[in-house]
């Protein structure tokens, strides 16, 4: 009988330590998975301003990329659903096609100086990941 009691208590304590480790592994999957979406959107930034890309500006914290072919991009952040979008404009200025590039971004902030694009996003756990970019006219 009090073997029983030992064991079940036992029992009870390991339960509850791999409930924890279970609710800590969601936890850390959840805030692994946001970091990559903040680096990967990055990449997508990159690979946007450099293709084709003939000026930059930046107004209002969105960053507008005149391209050689006359197909303009816009990245902008919509912190009502915190995803960071790029708008695909033609020639006429109206919008072709929308893309997501982030999600769980809690806000992102574009400040241009001289020739270098400060980007930095901060995700839903407040973490900010800062990156530059250097741009040049094309002329």
């Amino acid at each position: 009988m009090i073997a029983m009691a030992v064991a079940s208590i036992l029992l009870s304590f390991q339960c509850i330590i791999f409930v924890k480790n279970l609710k800590d592994y969601n936890t850390d999957i959840k805030v692994i998975r946001d970091r990559n979406y903040c680096n990967q959107s990055f990449i997508i930034i990159e690979n946007l301003i450099y293709e084709k890309m003939k000026e930059i500006r930046i107004e209002n914290n969105d960053i507008k990329i005149i391209c050689k072919d006359n197909e303009n991009k816009r990245i902008r952040f919509v912190s009502s659903s915190g995803k960071i979008v790029v708008d695909y404009y033609d020639r006429f200025g109206t919008v072709k096609t929308a893309n997501v590039v982030a999600t769980n971004i809690g806000n992102m902030k574009v400040r241009k100086k001289d020739n270098v694009i400060y980007i930095s996003l901060t995700n839903k756990e407040g973490e900010t990941v800062n990156r530059c970019f250097g741009v040049k006219k094309v002329y």
